[in-house]
């Protein structure tokens, strides 16, 4: 079976608001992440660890926000249903963790969100 990432979109959503087996409503980004977003996105959806209470020195950390979708929390980049059409409305831009996040049976991450969601691997 060859998986289309533009029709699953789970390792973007989280039915429960636990991203990679963390409870967080908040995904981890970079410094380097965030230069490479636009002034617009990053003023709107980029915020420092402090600003939504997350205690220092993990405070000082950036978190790309999350939003509250049909299909659970998703990441603020994601746009459409998961096992339907979807896409991340900064795919060019996108933070290193989905860089290197692999689609397939190969990757456990990418197995476990298709499973939340009850999708075939």
């Amino acid at each position: 079976m060859r998986l289309n990432c533009q029709k699953c979109g789970a390792c973007c959503v989280s039915p429960n608001g636990i991203f990679y087996g963390k409870p967080k409503v908040h995904i981890d980004i970079t410094e380097e992440d965030a230069k490479r977003m636009s002034r617009y996105f990053r003023r709107r959806y980029v915020v420092r660890g402090t600003e939504v209470g997350v205690p220092a020195p993990i405070g000082n950390l950036l978190y790309l926000t999350t939003k509250e979708t049909l299909d659970g929390y998703a990441c603020a980049a994601f746009r459409g249903r998961v096992n339907g059409l979807c896409r991340c409305v900064i795919y060019d831009r996108r933070p290193d963790v989905c860089r290197y996040f692999t689609k397939g049976r190969n990757n456990m991450m990418c197995t476990s969100c298709r499973e939340d969601f009850d999708l075939k691997v």
